[in-house]
């Protein structure tokens, strides 16, 4: 059986994630997949458990949906982010005009994923996200390369100010 290249990819680190999900068989499906994929997959039922869960464990990924019984995944996201969490938050729902866009990505969220989706799109998202999130580690300390790129960087943009 061949391994699909996002499989391979995720298989060399386990990354882990947490679903705050309260619809249990939508949490159930998603979690299957994301662990077939080689996710380690935690998963709460409302976003004060989310809370609780993103305060005490370590994520690479929080997956959020919009509409949970005890608040709103806005109000999860914006606690996240108040308590000083970093992980990537990417938000499901089923709203997709642009207020709720704007609305949640002013909460804090680094993407936004309307109902109903494909999981293999979901799943690219994701990759996306780990990728952003590891650059902006790797550059939020700077090392010697990283001072060297962001000089070059500079240069650049003196020499093309209008580019």
């Amino acid at each position: 059986m061949a391994v699909s290249p996002l499989r391979a990819k995720t298989r060399a680190v386990s990354m882990r994630i947490l679903l705050i999900e309260d619809d249990q068989e939508a949490a159930r499906l998603l979690a299957k997949g994301l662990r077939e994929e080689g996710w380690v997959v935690d998963i709460a039922h409302s976003g004060g458990v989310g809370d609780e869960m993103a305060s005490v464990n370590t994520y690479d990924v929080i997956v959020i949906h919009s509409m949970l019984p005890d608040r709103d995944g806005v109000a999860v996201c914006r606690s996240l982010r108040g308590s000083g969490l970093q992980a990537a938050i990417l938000m499901l729902t089923a709203r997709d005009g642009i207020e709720d866009r704007v609305l949640g990505r002013n909460a804090g969220t680094d993407d936004y994923l309307t109902k109903p989706f494909a999981f293999a799109e979901l799943l690219a998202r994701l990759h996306a996200l780990l990728r952003r999130s590891e650059l902006t580690r790797r550059f939020s300390s700077p090392s010697r390369t990283s001072r060297s790129i962001l000089s070059a960087i500079r240069s650049c943009e003196e020499a093309y100010p209008s580019v």
